[in-house]
């Protein structure tokens, strides 16, 4: 998001208005930007310790997100509260005035009923930067909480792994006897839970170059915690 930032204040939460509209919008759904990022070759000497990622290839999509740092509350004894907690939610949808950061859940209480799970979320006026909550009762007009003062939110642009996306890496996994060993673990699309990990041991003592998938490194030097490295050549562009 542009020219946001500038609206933010750090401040917990705030009395505000619940404003119920029974007005359906037509939502545009938000087409995010696709990164291609890529650990580069060249003759500079890297290191890496531990668990660290020497080389790295990805395709990602940059999203706006919100980030909310603590469980916000906005309403008002009469009119009810919308409450969203902490978390990062993504820009999903706009329409003729708002960009609409979708949460899995918010936490609506009508003043008569106590919380309920409902559809919700954050949304920000591209024409004015204001910051408001919304919810969608499944009973009801959708519900949107004005603040009177900035909530503190976080407007960020964030990498995701979604559908056809990818991530491969080579961690440095250490020294065992009269070997090195590596990591390689590979996310595919929306799986980022159970990533596909292979452990590789390389005979350093016999060859100082170390090839897999495509890439190419030369081990400069290296101990149990620490390696130094030259990568020569990346992943292949074929995903295997």
């Amino acid at each position: 998001m542009k020219n946001i930032s500038k609206y933010y204040f750090p401040i917990s939460y705030f009395i505000c208005s619940i404003i119920l509209s029974g007005c359906v919008s037509n939502f545009t759904p938000i087409i995010p930007e696709v990164h291609l990022l890529s650990t580069e070759p060249s003759e500079e000497m890297r290191t890496a310790f531990l668990g660290d990622v020497m080389i790295s290839r990805s395709q990602t999509q940059i999203f706006d997100t919100v980030l909310v740092k603590q469980t916000t509350k906005a309403g008002g004894f009469l009119n009810g509260w919308i409450t969203i907690l902490p978390g990062e939610y993504i820009a999903k949808h706009l329409d003729g005035k708002w960009t609409y950061f979708l949460a899995d859940t918010v936490l609506w209480n009508n003043g008569v009923v106590g919380d309920s799970p409902v559809q919700g979320g954050v949304r920000v006026s591209r024409e004015s930067g204001e910051i408001q909550l919304f919810a969608t009762p499944t009973a009801g007009p959708r519900a949107h909480a004005k603040f009177d003062s900035n909530p503190g939110f976080d407007f960020v642009e964030k990498p995701f792994l979604s559908r056809g996306g990818y991530l491969e890496e080579l961690i440095y996994a250490g020294k065992t006897t009269g070997a090195l060993s590596l990591n390689y673990r590979k996310t595919w699309g929306e799986n980022s839970i159970n990533p596909e990990l292979q452990v590789i041991s390389f005979n350093i003592e016999k060859d100082k170059f170390l090839e897999y998938k495509g890439a190419r490194i030369e081990v400069i030097d290296y101990n149990s915690n620490r390696i130094q490295y030259k990568v020569y050549r990346n992943f292949s562009k074929q995903i295997n």
